[in-house]
């Protein structure tokens, strides 16, 4: 559910293709071109492979924030619609479809494929990446490194989301700080001037009780901290 009021990030919807079927979900923090984007599926696909596993019932919300916090554009949304499936347009990871950034004219979304079963016969999945477009191969790499550095590092250990003053700004080990539109120093070029002092801090905790992401030690500046 999109938040609203105060918080309210409106989503703005880019058409992949020309008919629809394939749509980004994007936010004001995130710089996206629908003109570089326009027919971005008709270029050559780059698919990359990560050999992280996930159960079949795992949830991929963590990974998906660990990337929404590396990833230099976040992450989107692009929802499918099933003709786009069943034609070989897009492999998503889900039904909907996958969780996806994009880089000027570049495109990249999260996809799976069956793995071996574990030894208790439960069933796994490999994370890959899919890409389109003249960076592909290079955007596809660097998210595969993110994932994989996800899986060996920050996989088992626990997050902490805390509201802080804005000028808390000391660099911590371990911690992503995000400006609101309501702070009133806005870092990265964020024009935001709302004079409410405050910042959101995600911070990396070192017990393993829960599968949640630590964070690299580096900012990333932008209105809100959700995980698109």
């Amino acid at each position: 559910m999109p938040l609203r009021g105060i918080a309210d990030d409106a989503r703005r919807i880019v058409a992949l293709t020309a008919d629809g079927t394939v749509t980004l979900q994007t936010h004001q923090d995130q710089d996206v071109d629908p003109a570089a984007l326009a027919g971005v599926l008709a270029h050559p696909r780059s698919e990359a492979w990560t050999g992280v596993l996930f159960a079949a019932p795992e949830s991929f919300e963590w990974l998906d924030l660990w990337l929404a916090c590396v990833m230099g554009n976040a992450l989107s949304r692009m929802p499918v619609q099933r003709p786009a499936v069943d034609s070989g347009l897009v492999a998503p990871m889900f039904g909907w479809g996958a969780m996806a950034t994009a880089e000027k004219g570049t495109l990249a979304y999260l996809t799976l494929r069956p793995a071996p079963k574990a030894s208790d016969g439960t069933s796994m999945n490999e994370v890959g990446v899919i890409a389109h477009g003249p960076g592909s191969d290079e955007l596809a790499e660097r998210i595969v490194r993110e994932i994989r550095a996800f899986d060996r590092d920050y996989r088992s250990r626990t997050a902490q989301i805390e509201i802080q003053p804005a000028d808390a700004s000391k660099p911590i080990t371990g911690q992503f700080t995000f400006r609101t539109r309501a702070t009133s120093s806005p870092s990265h070029g964020n024009e935001h001037s709302h004079p409410q002092p405050y910042s959101t801090a995600l911070s990396a905790g070192s017990t393993p009780p829960a599968r949640m992401p630590a964070a690299q030690p580096a900012n990333r500046a932008g209105p809100g901290t959700r995980a698109r």
